[in-house]
């Protein structure tokens, strides 16, 4: 598998958005951990205090999920579940997770969404029929 794959599954440290156009924003972002999970590439942010507790269907669910990691940038899309948990006081911390089923890392997400982009080449890794 590619090296950044196999890096970003192991786990990759970073900056999160769920808005292309706050991408890369510092005040916008939520810092966070990619990792792999089961079939899923699992986002988890830590939720910034102005958030509070959720409301039942207050958490939109995003249409990807782009990323500022060590590994470089990185795109989550195919997002199935977004599991949260609110801590009031205590020694835990709150947590939002994005649960995806697809993904790219190694790309400057706001490069995607430029007119400058004309093709994509995709390598789908442990694929054995289609």
């Amino acid at each position: 598998m590619d090296k950044k794959v196999d890096e970003t599954l192991g786990g990759a440290m970073g900056h999160f958005w769920v808005d292309l156009a706050t991408y890369n924003r510092a005040d916008t972002s939520w810092q966070g951990h990619a990792e792999q999970q089961d079939d899923y590439l699992a986002i988890r942010t830590i939720k910034r205090p102005d958030e509070g507790l959720p409301q039942p269907g207050s958490t939109p669910m995003p249409d990807a999920v782009y990323g500022a990691t060590e590994v470089g940038g990185t795109v989550a899309y195919d997002i199935r579940s977004v599991p949260e948990n609110s801590v009031m006081g205590g020694n835990k911390i709150s947590v939002r997770s994005y649960l995806a089923r697809g993904f790219v890392v190694g790309v400057d997400p706001s490069e995607l969404a430029s007119a400058k982009v004309v093709s994509i080449t995709a390598n789908f890794y442990g694929l054995v029929m289609w």
